[in-house]
């Protein structure tokens, strides 16, 4: 059976690993952040990213994008969403 190999663990300073263990265990934040938070830990000790993907219920691409993200914008980039398509509804609706 053909095995992907990881990516390189996602480094992180004291701090930054500090505040995503608090996101990945709060109980107020949005679940969409505490995911973010968990994928991303699990991205620094190591986890390929199609394991943390599947742990997480997300695509390994959105692993890798979280990835990308955290690396150029740190943990203040953890909860901001890319912008999509534009509507296609008018705007009146």
């Amino acid at each position: 059976m053909l095995t992907m190999p990881a990516a390189p663990p996602l480094p992180l300073t004291d701090d930054q690993r500090a505040a995503l263990e608090r996101m990945s265990r709060s109980t107020w934040a949005r679940h969409r952040m505490v995911q973010r938070a968990k994928a991303l830990l699990l991205a620094a000790d190591g986890e390929a990213n199609y394991e943390i993907a599947s742990r997480a219920g997300v695509s390994a691409n959105s692993v890798r994008t979280r990835r990308a993200r955290f690396a150029d914008e740190g943990v203040e980039g953890i909860d901001k969403i890319a912008p999509g398509r534009p509507s296609r509804l008018p705007h009146w609706l």
